[in-house]
């Protein structure tokens, strides 16, 4: 479990160094969608709200 987490703050801050900062960060990482659905690194599931699909 701490190995993920580490990984996790590791993509947290490649994401904030290398990221576009033209818009308040999700609080979420997500890492893979289908359709309407998106999930984050700890597979989670989430609608996409963000989507122009929905």
């Amino acid at each position: 479990m701490a190995t993920q987490q580490r990984f996790t703050a590791q993509l947290h801050e490649i994401k904030s160094r290398l990221g576009a900062h033209n818009s308040h960060p999700l609080d979420v990482m997500l890492t893979r969608g289908e359709g309407i659905w998106v999930w984050d690194i700890d597979g989670k599931r989430y609608l996409d709200g963000l989507s122009d699909r929905c």
